[in-house]
This record gives structure tokens, sequence and C-alpha cells, in this order.
């Protein structure tokens, strides 16, 4: 019984130091919206505010595709740690 407290207790923390971690290097988000990491954004463009904007537009269409949705509201910060956010709606 005791070895089944404790494991239970391990599983359960496990669990919530999971979701401390933060957002990852990647596309973070779920079927309402998420969030890019900028600098990701800037590695695959040319510098250029369109090319900028043509990228996330890409990546955040690709993320709400898998919701059968598509991305809206995409909001740009264009400084290194910063994200680009966007918002997931039906089609």
């Amino acid at each position: 019984m005791k070895r089944l407290f404790a494991l239970t207790a391990l599983v359960s923390l496990a669990a919530s130091l999971a979701a401390c971690t933060g957002p990852g290097s990647g596309i973070t988000g779920n079927d309402t919206g998420g969030i890019i990491p900028y600098p990701l954004v800037a590695s695959q463009g040319d510098g250029s505010r369109n090319a900028d904007r043509a990228v996330a537009r890409a990546m955040a269409d690709g993320h709400c595709a898998g919701y059968d949705k598509r991305a809206v509201n995409l909001n740009i910060r264009r400084q290194y740690g910063e994200y680009v956010s966007f918002d997931c709606s039906w089609r």
C-alpha cells in the first residue's frame, strides 16, 4: 500500500512539474490559438516585414489546420525574445 501511495505521489509531482515548463522551442498552443517564438520566424525569412508575416502566417495556419480551423489575429512583435501570437477560428 505504501508503494502505491508513493508511486501515485511521484506521478502527480511529475505531472505538475511538466505543467510549469512553459513554452517550448517551437509552436506552443491548442485549438484556440498559440504562440511562436519570433527568432524561429526570423530564422526562416529574409528579415523583411512581409517575409516575417508570410512565414508566421504559414506556421500558424499549419498549426490551426490540425484542428480544422484557420489562423486569425496574427500579432508579430519583431524583437528577439518576443513571440508571434495567433488565434484559431472555424472556417
